[in-house]
């Protein structure tokens, strides 16, 4: 088995496990005494003597070695002793931009300790004055544990009150932070929004960051948080891109240690039209942190707030496990596209019922669109109005879906979260109670073909663990009730934090509504996936792909600039290698060399593509599976048996003829990547994340 170990909070891509008369799609999981089994996901048979799959490490597995189990889906099983060792992972800092105690603000931070080790945490708070505190605390093992910044800070009604913090462990054990707040925001004096929000931290300072929703409409407070953890001043840009195409820019310097607060208002003024709605870029000559909480009074009559962390990349494709369409609900897509080129979005809706619906949008450039889903789904109080949402695009995007609501005629205020990018088989959510007053609930969202076997972990504040079970059908979605697993009580034993783990990549939300002291609203966060996980699947939205193995040739290059490049321009432009430089598509074919879709691809979709008989026609007596466009820059994940090497290649043509023998035509740079030759048999899945750049792995 190579590799043999792998770091506690990782993912561990297995690409030789060697054996015999393995066949189907085998079980494997990691044992170890006293230990929650590691079952592998995305399970690929390469051949008979050969498997591949991920191990998505646990924050708080236990170190040392490890055996490995396979079985065949006929009962033959087979293990290796101490054949895999699990390494201590290094602590995980979080940061969080923006946080208050000011009179009418409370704010918590709740820390989860999912490992077998007490964890010494530090929570270290910078205010917009500049100055700076510390809190220390011990967090026991499987638990977790709640800080109120307030006792340390005191309250004031200044910027010495408004802070950001950074959260540390010093003990090198991996801990997850949240940071909920309760507040009755009183803008300019005259307001009485009363709600709350709550995020998880980000792990990592960014130059860039973007915020897909923002609005500076009647009855809306928008602010940008910077925190500047480090020592050197950071010289800030925030462009605002409009929802009618227009631009506009704010500057700020943000001291060291210290935070700094926008208001775009101030720029962008108020109106009740889409010259004000927008998204923002925030790029910074020194790594920073950004996050967008926005307090609203919506339709003269939802009143609370909202907040997230920005993302700090665009992708082509996000995914959001919580969404409904029932009465007193109205969620929202916000897209942002920062790239210079329109984005045509396809948001997939699935539902409750285990049916599905799509919607379209298209995103101008440097712009940002809405899309309701009520005006796609229509309202009903029944499970075909419960969703999760799938958002794809041809141009790299950002999307978040605020949602405000009225629960159960009872509590109304928002949420927001930004989308994730990949699924994973493990999430971590630092908040949770069942105390009287607060009710939450986990969407988990399987997009994948296959059925998902989920199971919540429950790490209590009072230091003991509960589990709950879902199983969530191939393209549908979940809802699990915690308060029905723990009932209610205003006791430790009812706040918790909470592991979620499946043996097929999922996603998952944490939604939570409340009245907090006469305030009441709602939350919601995504859990905490540090798992990067690569894998196949055999169908894409039940699509399959034409061949899972057969026959390759090798292609020429598809041209980047121009009709009819010039082969020394191409090789210039996409830095070809030399083994890569056999000639253009036109100098084989006289057409224009763009491909099937008829328009220069992206760089780096050209330079790992790949054409199969893609059923978007009946060209060869193929049936028609889905449309043209759906087809365009796919991912799908190509094996050479022969080396194990992997591609993870995009769709840009289509090919080759059926005479040729062959099921399928690669770039010459895929070609050189896999070590393969015209002729040899190859291994096709589509990528199980659609997310991945095109290239070797």
């Amino acid at each position: 088995m190579s590799p043999g170990s792998g770091t506690q909070g990782t993912t561990v891509n297995v690409t030789d496990l060697e054996g015999a008369n393995f066949y189907g799609t085998p079980a494997v999981w990691l044992y170890a005494v006293g230990q929650e089994n590691i079952t592998a996901a995305n399970v690929i048979l390469v051949s008979s003597a050969k498997l591949d799959c991920s191990f998505a490490l646990p924050l708080g597995a236990a170190t040392g070695a490890w055996d490995l189990y396979v079985k065949n889906p006929d009962g033959q099983s087979c293990f290796l002793k101490h054949v895999f060792t699990i390494t201590k992972g290094s602590a995980t800092n979080w940061f969080f931009a923006e946080g208050s105690a000011r009179p009418t603000f409370d704010t918590y931070f709740t820390i989860q300790n999912p490992g077998g080790v007490i964890a010494d945490v530090t929570l270290t708070y910078l205010s917009a004055a500049g100055s700076t505190s510390s809190q220390k605390l011990k967090v026991p093992s499987t638990s977790r544990a709640t800080v109120h910044p307030a006792d340390i800070l005191g309250t004031g009604d200044d910027t010495a009150h408004d802070f950001s913090t950074v959260v540390t462990c010093s003990n090198g054990q991996q801990v997850v932070a949240e940071r909920p707040v309760y507040f009755n925001y009183r803008g300019d004096g005259t307001s009485n929004w009363s709600g709350g929000s709550d995020v998880s931290g980000a792990t990592s300072a960014s130059r860039t960051w973007y915020f897909a929703e923002g609005t500076c409409r009647p009855l809306f407070d928008t602010y940008i948080c910077l925190l500047n953890p480090y020592s050197t001043p950071a010289n800030v840009k925030l462009t605002y891109m409009k929802g009618d195409g227009t631009n506009a820019a704010d500057r700020v310097t943000v001291a060291p240690y210290s935070r700094s607060t926008i208001v775009p208002r101030s720029k962008l003024g108020t109106g009740s039209d889409v010259v004000h709605d927008f998204s923002t870029t925030v790029t910074s000559d020194r790594p920073i942190v950004a996050e967008r909480p926005m307090y609203f009074n919506y339709n003269g009559a939802l009143t609370g707030g909202h907040d997230v962390v920005g993302a700090t990349s665009p992708s082509s494709i996000f995914y959001f496990a919580e969404g409904t369409t029932r009465p007193g609900f109205d969620p929202y897509y916000c897209i942002q596209n920062p790239g210079g080129a329109a984005a045509t979005v396809t948001l997939r809706y699935m539902k409750g019922d285990g049916t599905e619906v799509s919607d379209q949008a298209v995103v101008a450039p440097y712009s940002r669109s809405t899309v309701v889903p009520r005006n796609r789904l229509g309202a009903a109080n029944d499970s075909a109005h419960d969703f999760s949402t799938e958002v794809t695009s041809d141009q790299p995007v950002v999307a978040e879906r605020p949602m405000y609501f009225n629960y159960q005629d009872m509590w109304s205020g928002g949420s927001d979260v930004m989308g994730a990018t990949f699924p994973s088989s493990t999430f971590y959510f630092a908040e949770g109670t069942c105390r009287p007053g607060f009710v939450p609930y986990f969407t988990i969202q399987n997009s994948g073909s296959a059925p998902a076997n989920v199971t919540l972990t429950y790490m209590k504040a009072d230091g003991t663990s509960a589990q709950d079970y879902a199983a969530v059908a191939p393209g549908a979605r979940a809802t699990v009730s915690p308060i029905n697993k723990l009932g209610a009580g205003d006791d430790a034993a009812h706040d918790f934090s909470t592991m979620v783990t499946s043996d097929q990549p999922v996603i998952t939300e944490r939604p939570l509504y409340f009245d907090y002291k006469g305030w009441t609203g709602g939350s919601c966060a995504v859990g905490y996936g540090p798992y990067y996980q690569i894998g196949g699947s055999k169908t894409v939205d039940g699509i399959p792909l034409p061949a899972n193995s057969g026959k390759v040739g090798r292609e020429q290059h598809l041209c980047l600039t121009m009709s009819q490049e010039p082969p020394a321009t191409h090789y210039a432009v996409s830095g070809t290698p030399a083994g890569a430089q056999n000639g253009m598509a036109w100098q084989e074919s006289g057409g224009p060399g763009y491909g099937a879709w008829g328009k220069a691809p992206p760089v780096d979709d050209e330079r790992y593509y790949i054409c199969m008989r893609w059923n978007y026609t009946d060209l060869h007596g193929q049936p028609v599976l889905a449309s043209k466009d759906w087809y365009y820059r796919k991912r799908v994940l190509v094996i050479n048996p022969a080396n194990g090497r992997k591609v993870v290649a995009s769709i840009v043509e289509y090919g080759p003829a059926p005479w040729t023998g062959r099921v399928s035509g690669l770039s010459p740079e895929a070609m050189l990547a896999l070590g393969a030759e015209t002729d040899n048999n190859l291994i096709y899945y589509w990528a199980l994340d659609q997310s991945l750049p095109p290239g070797p792995i």
